[in-house]
């Protein structure tokens, strides 16, 4: 545990899965992405098919974490302002590692999305009904985050993501956000 802040602040440049990666293989494990005892602790901590069933009930819950509030996407880096895209890569490493096989892991995946798009709908409909609790989370990002888990996502369709979560919805706030990008670069430009 002693290692984390070390390595954090040894390395000049945060990236997603690096740090947990360099930790991992300064404790003693060999190639912890692929390492086989690694994956096999993890089958065993999660080997209960009640704590299994409940991971991606967990991973939807995210966007109701702290993590989430202010957190927006930025076009001009094609992230997130406090690094929330990294979610991405932690879920798709986790899965794997504690599922039994590619089955198991992409239905876990399917779970994942099915009920993150539930989670956004019953929020945006908060936030539009402007309930205070939900004031802080910015919707249009969350559903960036969930485009381009879809796109990390080579073996499962969009389709997936679009029986919950109508594109039209996805595509409205998506263009609020570049709308917002250029009426911030207009108002720079023109000294407003």
């Amino acid at each position: 545990v002693d290692l984390v802040p070390q390595r954090l602040e040894n390395d000049t440049k945060i990236e997603p899965g690096k740090q947990l990666c360099s930790v991992l293989t300064d404790s003693g494990v060999h190639d912890p992405v692929y390492d086989m005892g690694m994956k096999e602790v993890f089958q065993r901590v999660f080997s209960s098919g009640v704590v299994l069933s409940h991971i991606p009930k967990m991973f939807a819950c995210l966007f109701a974490a702290p993590l989430w509030k202010n957190s927006k996407f930025q076009p001009e880096i094609e992230g997130f302002s406090n690094g929330a895209d990294s979610v991405i890569t932690s879920i798709q490493m986790i899965l794997p590692a504690i599922c039994k096989s590619r089955e198991e892991t992409m239905t876990m995946l399917q779970d994942f999305v099915v009920l993150s798009a539930y989670a956004l709908l019953h929020m945006n409909s908060r936030v539009e009904a402007k309930d205070r609790e939900y004031r802080d989370f910015h919707i249009p990002s969350m559903m960036i985050f969930m485009s381009k888990f879809m796109e990390s996502c080579k073996n499962m369709s969009l389709h997936v993501l679009e029986e919950c979560l109508p594109f039209t919805l996805m595509r409205t706030k998506i263009i609020e956000i570049y709308e917002r990008l250029k009426l911030e670069t207009d108002e720079k430009s023109t000294g407003a």
